[in-house]
């Protein structure tokens, strides 16, 4: 599992959730990797307001291959459903950019991690991802063949049709 929580958590001990938003607002003065790292840290924050602001925090970073990548890490964390919904959400909000990330994680061995890349690729809403759900519909994880059917059923293209 990535180590993004813990370089946060380091970083942020001991600070209430404001002292943590001045933290994560003083992120633009550093360099990468530490800010990135840092910022995908903040995303699993056990608050939601420190949550939101990475999110957009990492839309202002940009939608560089290490984000992306470590937006897509952040999805198999199992324990912590608010990293994951913030990594998601960040990923949907990067629409077009993210779905060559969240493409290639499709083939991953973790079913949660299929069913979440599964979901992001339906929310952006790309047609270009039709093909790629479609193959999900053979997938061996049964909650992954659902989110298929239902991520292919919000388009209306006969290409999913089809293959619904």
């Amino acid at each position: 599992m990535t180590a993004y929580p813990s370089v946060w958590a380091g970083r942020t001990r001991g600070l209430d959730v404001e002292g943590r938003l001045e933290s994560l607002a003083g992120l633009a003065r550093e360099r990468e990797p530490e800010r990135r790292e840092a910022l995908l840290g903040a995303l699993a924050d056990s608050s939601w307001r420190v949550r939101k602001a990475a999110v957009e925090a990492i839309l202002r970073l940009g939608s560089a291959p290490e984000v992306l990548s470590g937006l897509i890490e952040c999805l198999a964390a199992p324990d912590n459903a608010g990293l994951r919904n913030a990594a998601s959400e960040t990923l949907v909000a990067f629409g077009d950019l993210a779905i060559s990330s969240g493409r290639e994680a499709l083939s991953s061995i973790d079913p949660d991690l299929r069913l979440f890349c599964c979901n992001i690729l339906g929310q952006i809403g790309n047609p270009a991802a039709v093909p790629n759900l479609a193959e999900l519909l053979a997938d061996p994880d049964g909650n992954v063949r659902t989110a298929a059917i239902e991520n292919l059923g919000s388009f209306a293209l006969p290409e999913a049709r089809d293959a619904l």
